[in-house]
């Protein structure tokens, strides 16, 4: 509360609270839909490049799919040698 409202005090808040006149909801024909009026928060997170972050989960990926493929084949072993007993 202190961070978005400190002293206490009511202030607009992008993409949590804003006070309109009542002209703004008529326009929006009586609408009371929060998203109409109080817009969205302003990215703080870092700044990501979204093609390097695909790249390298692409990679990894495939380096888990191999990996997974290795165990199925280790499972299959270990369960036809167990039938074959």
């Amino acid at each position: 509360m202190q961070t978005n409202f400190p002293g206490g005090g009511y202030v607009d808040v992008a993409g949590l609270c804003r006070q309109v006149p009542l002209s703004e909801i008529e326009t929006q024909g009586w609408s009371l839909s929060p998203a109409r009026y109080v817009g969205s928060a302003e990215a703080n997170g870092p700044s990501i490049d979204f093609r390097a972050a695909a790249e390298r989960l692409s990679e990894e990926l495939e380096v888990l799919a191999n990996h997974a493929h290795a165990l199925e084949d280790r499972i299959a072993e270990g369960i036809s040698g167990l039938l074959s007993e």
